[in-house]
């Protein structure tokens, strides 16, 4: 059986940026402020300071962290891994592995909103750029 169009079945629900006559509202981020955001954003400005340092640093005449694939070379902190270091790599791994997992389900939330390059990022330098702009 085929329905039968009837336009008192349109939805009148609108995406929450438009008002009722479909002209667009701006939506404003608001300031916060208070104890725990103004020790926030000190930690946010260590980090930011250190995710910017840490890829211009060396040890032992290395990068710090640098990822090599075309010659199958992985530095970490002056350790030298190599293409067919992998299987003595695996249990170390999985060790962290399991350890990331534990600490997200035990401090998931002081990770997302403290520490989390992404978090850093977007709530210190591009909220900033939004609010000016």
């Amino acid at each position: 059986m085929s329905q039968v169009f009837d336009p008192r079945d349109i939805v009148t629900e609108r995406p929450a940026v438009f008002d009722e006559k479909g002209k667009r509202l701006f939506l404003y981020p608001a300031s916060v402020n208070g104890f725990w955001r103004s020790w926030r954003t000190r930690v946010y400005w260590v980090l930011i300071f250190i995710f910017m340092v840490l890829p211009w640093t060396t040890i032992n005449n290395q990068q710090t962290i640098l990822m090599d694939l075309p010659n199958r070379r992985f530095t970490f902190f002056g350790l030298t891994f190599w293409a067919h270091d992998t299987p003595y790599l695996f249990f170390p791994l999985m060790t962290a592995v399991v350890a990331i997992a534990l600490v997200t389900a035990l401090f998931g939330r002081a990770w997302c909103g403290w520490a989390c390059p992404q978090t850093v990022f977007i709530d210190a330098i591009y909220r900033k750029i939004e609010s000016l702009i």
